[in-house]
């Protein structure tokens, strides 16, 4: 069969790696002294979080916003560790991440801030490793999921320019459908059989 793909984006959280948001919410906060309820309404739920991941503050306001809305320190050493707590590498996806890198042009397209931009290394080292350059955060792009200009932002970095022959891969339906509304093909990740099976239906059977 005929490869009708070019280039392949992958979402992070939920794909390449496990994310568990409650436990995120639990280690901090044991780190912090407060409670998960709190966090979440202060930090995720007020849309903080959201300004950071957009690139909106840099990551000194975003934490002192952070410690002002718990009414304690949270320092860039606790979030770090509240979000690797959070994340478990997905082998499998990772495999085949690494199997298609060996054929055509791959890139990470990810919902995050600048923190974890700048320590991914550290957390979940095979990312960088298999997407070299590719790994493309909001807060640096400036551009957010589901906006179609930050599909296509990765899109021009890899040098494709069709985006009917770009798929994208991601477990959230509205970031899909983000995707698609810039025109590119679309997964929504439920597992590594169910992607595979798409994959080799697109003529990228990976072994």
């Amino acid at each position: 069969m005929k490869n009708l793909i070019e280039a392949v984006i992958f979402d992070m959280d939920g794909v390449l790696c496990g994310y568990d948001f409650a436990a995120r919410l639990d280690h901090m906060a044991r780190l912090c002294g407060c409670s998960a309820r709190d966090i979440r309404a202060g930090i995720f739920d007020s849309g903080w979080d959201d300004l950071s991941d957009r690139g909106e503050i840099d990551t000194a306001a975003y934490l002192a916003g952070c410690s002002k809305r718990l009414g304690t320190d949270v320092s860039r050493a606790a979030w770090l560790q509240a979000r690797a707590a959070a994340m478990t590498a997905s082998q499998e996806a990772l495999a085949l991440a690494r199997s298609l890198a060996a054929r055509l042009p791959v890139a990470v397209l990810t919902n995050n801030n600048r923190i974890l931009a700048e320590n991914l290394s550290g957390i979940l080292p095979q990312v960088p490793e298999i997407f070299g350059q590719h790994v493309y955060f909001s807060a640096v792009l400036r551009l957010a999921k589901p906006d179609p200009a930050a599909y296509l932002a990765v899109m021009a970095r890899l040098e494709v320019t069709d985006p009917g022959r770009v798929l994208f891969i991601d477990d959230q339906a509205g970031y899909i459908a983000g995707a698609a509304r810039a025109g590119l093909k679309t997964h929504l990740f439920r597992g590594v059989a169910a992607l595979r099976a798409d994959l080799a239906e697109l003529g990228l059977a990976v072994v």
